[in-house]
């Protein structure tokens, strides 16, 4: 992802190259702007250099004196350094050469050195010869090629036949985290709305819940293996209830009369202007993949007149997977939005009569399974939507008209915000009058959270809106560190209302003053959620009595609450069990080999980081796969007994190095 550099100065003397935002490197992109660079390194002195250069480096030994050079002669004999398999084949070589050498003398010997006949030599020689196992390569490789061929059924490809042996004595699995026991793509996790909690709120039926920014209202977002998938359950959380397991088992996917369970067709008026802002204050889009596919399938059918071929083109559409385009965290929102029944499309399509958006009836998977086949069956002309069971708030009717977008402001990174200016166009052309004209908040604007905060002077849009105090604003930040603290990457959505009157000028509003004045609507908690097979895969690894251990570039917080999730990080860990890569790194050779078990959790890792974790793995006797996708990753594959590299999202460089290619980028294959 794009990173914004600055031209301030960094005081910290150990900062991990990640974080050095005023440092550009090498082999980098630029994706826009202009800037003026000094250049502190060049060749092998640059970060590249360095990856190249510890590629080139061998893994050292503590070996002094006789002990060096009786390990030196080791592996020249091929006796250290390599993989089981092949200290074994070259011991039993060395056997077999030295049974063979004692029988050959053997044979002379029996002559008693005495008129030696001539051929004498030639039954030493062969009765040397017969001790070879001929058989014994072809068997070896036959054998490795087989499993090599099972593990390529497995989406797992070997570059190297030994690595196939060695991946079956490991003690330990050195994994990234994104892509590989994560599926590599945010998704929205968790929203919070500033208002009391329905189940302790006493607000008539109908009546608009009050502004409360110390409790709040907080929502539970579904996302399963797709997670671009636009259908889900949304449940609201109970106050100071335990977390709601982000991923619904087969009980929770039918339980679609539990209280919680939000109802599209009655959303609470604040949430539902927390869906409007995120849906329409984005560029992303959401589609089905396959498209060109089942265009071809129907044209050939049409062309053919085979009604089955056109069935089948139909049917390839519907089962093909979501595709999306767009900055990855607008294509969370826009998931999360269509699974609350308010996505971009259905907000900004013009209707004519009761005709729906492009992508048909988006309906959340509570409110589909509840509907009977019959219903299903009936013309698609509105999305079929039920009540809430924990609200009895009037249904909300089918949006009348659609909305239009007049200012698009991008964002911008150095204010790290965006905002939209869009106008309500009523589907019988009638006036809302001078504050609904405009929709629902004229400007909506999304971004870190500090930064929109400054911008806002109230919590909500309704009619009950309050003041946004000093005290307001604290309980807001206390907020976004609780949902930080979970491993989630925090947003805030906030808006206005622009009146009426002003519409002809709103272009030429400055921005300045269009994303001033705001009223804050709520936080959206974006993570990438682990793959729903990661968490069997690695008890599989523990119950097997190998280890996982997570190394990774990302926050703490966000590996910790992953690794925990997926089971490699529990209670019974220590207090080492995360450690940061700037921790590890500070430590001494003897100061690692010193800690009774080393760290699960590494993060914010530079290449040398997870070198060094190979490397005091070797050191206490233990094998070790190495899993990674970047230039960044191959010098820790390489110097690992077994490098895996991502075929889907791997560099090549990576894929070089490696032992094995990973076709699915999945940890359960490993």
């Amino acid at each position: 992802m794009p990173v914004s550099k600055t031209a301030d100065p960094i005081d910290q003397p150990d900062c991990p190259v990640g974080d050095r935002t005023n440092m550009v490197y090498s082999g980098s992109q630029v994706t826009k702007g202009r800037a003026r660079c000094v250049v502190t390194m060049t060749g092998m002195h640059t970060e590249l250099g360095k990856i190249a250069k510890a590629l080139e480096a061998k893994q050292g030994t503590k070996e002094e004196g006789w002990s060096l050079l009786v390990h030196r002669l080791k592996v020249g004999l091929g006796l250290a350094d390599s993989t089981p398999l092949q200290i074994t084949l070259n011991k039993l070589a060395y056997w077999l050469l030295l049974g063979a050498i004692i029988l050959a003398i053997t044979v002379v010997s029996s002559t008693g050195y005495k008129d030696m006949p001539s051929s004498i030599a030639t039954y030493s020689v062969a009765a040397a010869v017969s001790l070879i196992p001929e058989s014994l390569t072809a068997v070896t490789s036959l054998t490795l090629a087989v499993a090599c061929r099972e593990l390529a059924a497995r989406n797992a490809y070997v570059r190297r036949m030994d690595a196939v042996e060695t991946l079956g004595g490991v003690h330990n699995i050195c994994s990234d985290k994104t892509g590989t026991i994560t599926l590599g793509r945010m998704v929205v996790k968790k929203v919070w709305i500033p208002v009391k909690s329905v189940f302790l709120s006493r607000a008539a039926p109908g009546e608009r819940l009050d502004y409360d920014t110390v409790t709040g209202e907080t929502y539970a977002v579904e996302s399963g293996t797709d997670p671009f998938y636009p259908r889900g359950t949304i449940r609201v959380l109970r106050p100071g209830a335990a977390e709601a397991n982000n991923e619904m088992d087969s009980d929770d996917e039918d339980d679609v009369t539990a209280e919680n369970i939000v109802r599209i067709e009655s959303l609470e008026p604040s949430f539902q202007e927390f869906v409007h802002s995120a849906a329409l204050n984005n560029m992303a889009t959401i589609h089905r993949g396959g498209g060109k596919k089942k265009k071809k399938a129907a044209a050939a059918a049409n062309a053919n007149g085979d009604g089955n071929e056109q069935g089948a083109a139909d049917n390839e559409g519907a089962n093909a997977a979501w595709e999306a385009n767009g900055d990855p965290t607008e294509i969370a929102l826009q998931v999360f939005a269509h699974k609350a029944g308010r996505g971009k499309p259905h907000l900004t399509a013009a209707r004519r009569g009761n005709a729906v958006h492009a992508l048909g009836r988006v309906v959340s998977r509570a409110s589909a399974n509840i509907q009977t086949q019959n219903l299903a069956r009936q013309s698609e002309q509105q999305l079929n939507r039920i009540h809430t069971t924990h609200s009895d708030v009037d249904s909300l009717p089918l949006i009348d008209g659609h909305y239009e977008m007049l200012v698009e402001h991008p964002f911008d990174s150095t204010i790290k915000r965006m905002s939209t200016v869009w106008k309500f166009i009523p589907e019988d052309g009638r006036d809302h009058g001078n504050d609904y004209d405009l929709v629902q908040t004229g400007a909506d604007v999304k971004g870190a959270v500090e930064r929109i905060l400054d911008r806002c002077t109230h919590i909500g849009l309704g009619e009950n809106k309050i003041p946004l105090t000093e005290e307001g604003k604290e309980e807001i930040i206390d907020r976004m560190d609780t949902l930080a603290a979970e491993g989630l990457r925090v947003l805030c959505l906030a808006a206005k209302y622009i009146p009426n009157a002003r519409q002809d000028e709103v272009k030429s509003i400055p921005r300045d003053e269009i994303e001033n004045g705001c009223c804050f609507l709520g936080l959206a908690g974006i993570y990438d959620p682990p793959r729903p097979e990661s968490h069997g895969a690695v008890m599989d690894a523990l119950r097997a009595g190998i280890a996982v251990r997570m190394l990774t570039g990302d926050h703490a917080a966000t590996a910790a609450s992953i690794a925990r999730s997926v089971g490699i990080l529990n209670d019974t860990h220590g207090p080492l069990a995360v450690m940061t890569g700037q921790e590890f790194d500070a430590l001494t050779d003897e100061q690692i080999d010193a800690i009774p078990e080393l760290p699960v959790v590494l993060s914010r890792c530079s290449p040398e980081t997870k070198t060094r974790m190979v490397d005091a793995l070797h050191r206490r006797g233990q094998k070790t796969v190495m899993t990674g996708d970047g230039v960044n990753d191959s010098p820790a594959l390489k110097r690992a007994d077994v490098g895996v590299a991502m075929g889907l999202n791997g560099s090549d460089v990576a894929k070089g190095a490696s032992d094995i290619v990973l076709a699915d980028d999945n940890f359960s294959t490993i």
